[in-house]
């Protein structure tokens, strides 16, 4: 009887698990089945299926454009990002000063700030400061980037934070009194130990960028569109298989960096943070 209930209990468990499984990836895969439609339209049963959207999604010059644009400023973002957020995460864990907890808390509060509402804020402080210095800053790529930043730096720092709180810092102490200096004792000893939390900060960073919409609709100048906003315009005006084939890509990017990254890094470092040896 014992040995029953607890198959009856596995069996329910995998069933409850296999059902959530269900319900998060069936509106990617209808996504999917919907990009392989034959027609010019959605219709249900479709007359056919080809890669004919695909086709006309990669022939599309505004496509190619706005997916340039994104790649560039994720990319840009990524790497700023990355930079300040290592520098930021060893002044927190490693600085130890009066006020380091409240800092932090300051570097992650864009991710309780909604997208719409920061991209507003950015937009207005960055009019403002071009109005008052003459140069036109709203709207151009530095703004579009700098603003991503804003939105990535919370990701590298918290990643970046957690691998250096892993590391043992009399590996460092150690190296510091052999003779090297901070710098070198930094590249040789402390960078590899943090690798893969870097390397997880760089891909979260890099997808959160990719995937910004509500933050890029209110800095974008005149010509420039990302790939999420050629989506929303898209899927206001006219809904077909193309649109479903860009989501479809949109996934396939997102899925492909987070195999690589689980693939380097691991599941385990990357959310149960970095061991020393």
């Amino acid at each position: 009887m014992a040995l029953g209930r607890v198959g009856a209990g596995r069996f329910a468990t995998s069933a409850v698990a296999w059902l959530a499984y269900l319900i998060m990836l069936a509106p990617i895969g209808a996504i999917v089945w919907l990009s392989l439609f034959d027609s010019d339209i959605i219709a249900i049963p479709p007359p056919g299926y080809s890669l004919r959207s695909y086709q006309s999604m990669f022939a599309s010059g505004n496509f190619i454009a706005s997916f340039r644009l994104s790649l560039v400023v994720a990319v840009g973002a990524t790497v700023i990002s990355l930079a300040l957020g290592t520098l930021a995460s060893i002044a927190i864990v490693r600085g130890k000063f009066p006020g380091s907890d409240i800092l932090a808390s300051v570097f992650l509060a864009p991710l309780a700030v909604p997208g719409i509402v920061l991209g507003l804020a950015i937009y207005i402080f960055f009019f403002k400061v071009g109005a008052a210095i003459g140069i036109r800053i709203a709207g151009t790529m530095t703004s579009l980037i700098l603003a991503h930043v804003v939105l990535t730096l919370p990701w590298t720092i918290r990643f970046t934070s957690a691998g250096l709180t892993t590391i043992d810092k009399n590996l460092e102490d150690a190296a510091m009194t052999l003779g090297a200096p901070p710098l070198r004792t930094f590249w040789h000893v402390t960078f590899p130990l943090m690798r893969a939390s870097l390397v997880a900060a760089a891909v979260f960073a890099f997808l959160t960028s990719y995937n910004a919409l509500e933050m890029s609709l209110f800095l974008v100048g005149p010509g420039m569109t990302t790939v999420p906003i050629v989506l929303l315009q898209r899927v206001s005006w006219n809904f077909d298989p193309s649109v479903a084939a860009m989501a479809t890509v949109q996934v396939a990017i997102s899925a492909v960096a987070l195999i690589i990254l689980t693939r380097l890094v691991g599941a385990e470092r990357i959310f149960g943070g970095q061991r020393s040896s």
